[in-house]
């Protein structure tokens, strides 16, 4: 069975979600690991880790060794869009842990569907660019930051919703080409 998750995060940035799951990472100078400061305070949390990559497996293991398993399930890869945008419609907060992100259309298609934005803020992550304070929470490259954003970004995650979907909204090919066609126009005029 197939919990409903409250966090979902891509498999492809594994070697930051090994935070969430091993017990033998260390975390800042407290010691903490994530899943001490994250899931064992918080039983009500479920986690999806969607995709597949080299880590998977790894993952996997380190999941079941915890006894997790019921808490973090992984979906591996959606062949349907639709089953994508299902899932991450049913939950309540997308966590992006990467130190080096492109554009970042995961988190956009996140945004569109309403979840706030969990990520890293590091000069190499891009997707930094499109969170503020209203859609989303960025992180140091610790753990326990990353557990305090998510379990504020769990608690806000309601009263964000709009404002989510409205920050996604400004990346519509629609709004894009609008603009695109009215900058031309401008160009275009000052040649005149």
């Amino acid at each position: 069975m197939t919990p409903l998750p409250g966090i979902c995060a891509p498999l492809t940035y594994s070697k930051i979600l090994t935070y969430l799951i091993s017990d033998s990472v260390m975390v800042s100078d407290s010691g903490k690991i994530l899943t001490d400061a994250l899931f064992d305070k918080n039983k009500d949390i479920r986690a999806l880790i969607i995709g597949e990559g080299p880590e998977y497996n790894t993952l996997k293991n380190l999941i079941n060794g915890k006894k997790i398993d019921n808490t973090i399930h992984m979906s591996g890869f959606y062949r349907d869009h639709d089953d994508l945008i299902a899932h991450l419609k049913s939950s309540k907060v997308f966590v992006l842990p990467s130190t080096r992100e492109g554009f970042g259309i995961t988190a956009l298609e996140a945004l569109a569907c309403g979840l706030p934005v969990v990520t890293v803020d590091h000069p190499s992550n891009a997707v930094r660019e499109l969170i503020s304070e209203h859609n989303g929470f960025l992180c140091s490259l610790s753990a326990q930051d990353l557990a305090d954003k998510i379990c504020h970004a769990l608690q806000y995650h309601a009263v964000m919703r709009d404002t989510c979907i409205v920050s996604a909204e400004s990346f519509d090919w629609d709004h894009i080409t609008s603009e695109v066609e009215s900058y031309y126009k401008s160009v275009i005029e000052i040649q005149k």
